[in-house]
C-alpha cells in the first residue's frame, strides 16, 4: 500500500487457489522479474507479503507462493521465510509511521532496489549518489541504467538520434537511437545538462575480470537482432 497524490493505492492478487488444506497464490508477470540466477529480490518481497496475507487469512493451510511469467517458479515459503518477512515489514512500519510526514532523504537507500524503482528520478538522494554507482565496479549488484552529464557537443542535425556526454563521473558518454518524442538534442547548447532514465546499454556491462562495468554506449531503441528497446525511458533537463 503506497500513497501518491493523495490516493491509496492497493495492491491486489493475481490468483487465489484453495484445496484442502493448501493455498496458492500466484502473480502473474510480463516484465522482467529475474536478477542473475534468482527471482528479483522486489518480485520476492511482493509474494512473501501475499504470503502473509494468505497465513493471516487462512491460518493452520499450508501456503505455496507462485510466479508466473517466461514459465512458472514456486518461491520457498515456510518459518523462516515467514519471520523474515515479518521483520522487514516491521522495520517498513519504524521509518514510515502512520499518519506522519517522512523525510524521504532520511529512508531512502541507494543500492540494488534502485534499478526496480520507478520514481527514482524524483529522489534527491539516489540522483546524489548515482554517479558513484557509475564509476564503481566493486558494486556488488547492478545498478539502474541511468546516466546523467552535459551535452559535450552540439548534435548534427543530420543525426538528431544520438547524444554526447561528459557525465558527472567524469567520463565521455554516447547515447544513441533516441526517438523524436524526447525533443530536438541538437537545438542543445553544450554544457546543458541531462538526466536519462531507464536505458538499455550497448555492447558488455562487465570488465576483463568479470565485475560488473556501467556502460558509456547507451540506447534508446533496438540497433540490433534480439535487442529490446528502452520502453520505460524518461529524460529529463537540468536536476
Amino acid at each position: 500500500m503506497s500513497t501518491k497524490s493523495g490516493q491509496v493505492q492497493v495492491g491486489r492478487v493475481d490468483w487465489w487457489e484453495e484445496h484442502g488444506d493448501e493455498v496458492k497464490v500466484r502473480d502473474l508477470k510480463t516484465g522482467v522479474v529475474r536478477e542473475g540466477d534468482r527471482i528479483a529480490r522486489h518480485v520476492e518481497f511482493q509474494l512473501r507479503l501475499y504470503g502473509l496475507l494468505a497465513v493471516e487469512a487462512r491460518p493452520g493451510k499450508r501456503v505455496r507462493l507462485f510466479v508466473d511469467h517466461e514459465g512458472t517458479e514456486e518461491l520457498p515459503w515456510g518459518d523462516a521465510e515467514e519471520a523474515e518477512t515479518r521483520a522487514q515489514v516491521a522495520a517498513i512500519r519504524r521509518d514510515l509511521p502512520s499518519g506522519q510526514v517522512v523525510d524521504p532523504t532520511a529512508v531512502a537507500q541507494v543500492g540494488e532496489a534502485c534499478r526496480w524503482c520507478d520514481v527514482r528520478h524524483h529522489c534527491v538522494r539516489y540522483r546524489t549518489e548515482a554517479p558513484r554507482l557509475w564509476t564503481t565496479t566493486d558494486l556488488g549488484f547492478v545498478p539502474p541504467q541511468d546516466i546523467a552529464g552535459d551535452i559535450t557537443e552540439a548534435v548534427l542535425q543530420k543525426d538528431p538520434t544520438t547524444v554526447r556526454l561528459r557525465d558527472l563521473g567524469g567520463r565521455h558518454v554516447t547515447i544513441a537511437a533516441l526517438q523524436a518524442l524526447h525533443g530536438d538534442f541538437w537545438l542543445l547548447p553544450p554544457t546543458t545538462q541531462l538526466w536519462f532514465f531507464g536505458l538499455e546499454p550497448r555492447g558488455s556491462t562487465k570488465d576483463p575480470d568479470g565485475r560488473y562495468r556501467h556502460p558509456t554506449n547507451f540506447r534508446e531503441l533496438a540497433m540490433g537482432p534480439g535487442e529490446r528497446p528502452a520502453w520505460r525511458l524518461r529524460v529529463l533537463r537540468g536536476l
